[in-house]
């Protein structure tokens, strides 16, 4: 289900999330776990670092074979405008985004689009993001769709799929 409010490009990618129905639940194991979503929405600190996964282009431009992971800094979207104000890329660092700073060039790339951003609270893993997209011009950091800007919409929606599921 992708929200009624995305126009994709048109619209700088604002709103890009959505929520998959499957039609049946997947089997848990060392590559495939649940993740929490943070319904009190507490703000993360500036460069705290939070995980992020993919299969997405490698340094030679082929998708990885292996899952990658990266471990990144935050970058609330305030400071991420402010440091990349000269950058074209500025208008698509709409309201309901935050990014990331690439390490050594490790980031997010081509591919691994739709991929968390999630960060470890007492044993438990939370997503706070979703990864939406990149500027060309720079391997410096990567913006993601931030889950608390579409907390109603995601409670909404999700309690909307549990009551009409065959699955109760």
């Amino acid at each position: 289900m992708i929200k009624d409010s995305y126009y994709g490009a048109a619209a700088f990618y604002a709103d890009d999330i959505a929520v998959l129905v499957v039609e049946r639940s997947f089997e848990l194991n060392k590559f495939v776990l649940p993740v929490c979503l943070d319904r009190s929405q507490q703000p993360i600190s500036v460069n705290a670092i939070g995980t992020t996964v993919g299969w997405g282009y490698t340094e030679n431009n082929k998708s990885s074979n292996e899952l990658l992971e990266a471990n990144l800094p935050y970058l609330d979207l305030s400071s991420c405008r402010r440091k990349y104000s000269a950058s074209n890329f500025v208008p698509f660092l709409t309201s309901d985004k935050f990014c990331v700073l690439y390490v050594n060039g490790t980031g997010t790339q081509v591919g691994d689009s739709g991929g968390g951003y999630t960060q470890e609270i007492q044993q438990l893993h939370y997503i706070y993001g979703i990864t939406s997209l990149k500027s060309r011009d720079t391997n410096e950091f990567g913006v993601f769709t931030r889950i608390g800007a579409h907390m109603p919409w995601l409670t909404s929606t999700i309690d909307s799929i549990e009551a009409n599921s065959e699955l109760k």
